[in-house]
């Protein structure tokens, strides 16, 4: 969390010692609209516990889930929607809408489809050879329920999920971008306390209107998309629904 760029004079004197290494990090995750700002209950910021893996092996869904309902859900208003994007995370199943794995052996398989109610004993199914049985799990797979819908449900708050690599429709990628600009420009002495300090300091001096100049951003993007959807007439009709839920097409 440096700046790339800083002056030395003609000797090359100047800067600052940047230590090496990449260091600790902070995961910090947040919610904000140009409502409220940030959403001060749900700031939540944690030291990783994994230096050798990227953030997401620090965060996964059963922190998510907790995040989500004590922290950011009973704090929003009722009726707002929270948009989330496809972090394998946000986008837990049901134990009950869960589908089959290939990866499942032949005895999983047949309890899979005992358990979803179909019309044959475990003994029966087990005559079918592996290949026979995934094909009857994907027959019978349910329809997606997530975890996270279920849980903003309780709340009155509706959840949707922004297409698969498309962070350009996301608002606060462009307030991240700001907040870790202005950290940049700040860390001096690269202390992790220090790191959190300015962290804390700069979401709190984040605007409504930051954020608004976001959502405007992402809405443009949102209105350009849908234009070019009208021109080209597009049809997804003919698609599988597994298409959709392997994140195949993100445009």
């Amino acid at each position: 969390m440096t700046l790339p760029n800083v002056w030395l004079d003609d000797e090359g004197n100047g800067g600052f010692p940047v230590p090496s290494g990449k260091g600790q990090r902070l995961i910090v995750s947040h919610v904000g609209s140009s409502k409220s700002g940030f959403l001060r209950p749900a700031q939540f910021i944690f030291n990783e516990n994994n230096t050798n893996d990227d953030y997401h092996g620090n965060f996964n869904s059963v922190i998510f889930l907790d995040w989500l309902k004590n922290k950011v859900l009973p704090h929003m208003p009722s009726g707002s929607v929270l948009v989330l994007d496809q972090a394998p995370y946000h986008r837990t199943l049901t134990i009950t809408s869960q589908h089959a794995k290939s990866a499942l052996n032949k005895p999983e398989l047949a309890d899979w489809l005992v358990n979803h109610d179909y019309p044959a004993e475990q003994e029966a199914l087990m005559k079918h050879s592996k290949a026979e049985l995934v094909q009857l799990c994907k027959d019978r797979r349910p329809t997606p329920v997530f975890e996270a819908i279920l849980l903003g449900a309780v709340y009155n708050i509706t959840v949707i999920f922004l297409p698969v690599a498309h962070p350009e429709l996301n608002p606060i990628e462009l307030i991240w971008a700001q907040v870790k600009g202005a950290i940049r420009r700040q860390n001096t002495d690269f202390q992790i306390a220090r790191l959190r300090q300015l962290g804390e300091e700069t979401m709190a001096a984040i605007t409504p209107e930051d954020w608004a100049g976001a959502e405007k951003h992402s809405m443009e993007f949102e209105d350009k998309y849908r234009k070019m959807f009208q021109d080209d007439d597009v049809d997804f009709s003919g698609l599988d629904d597994e298409v959709f839920d392997e994140g195949v097409l993100d445009e």
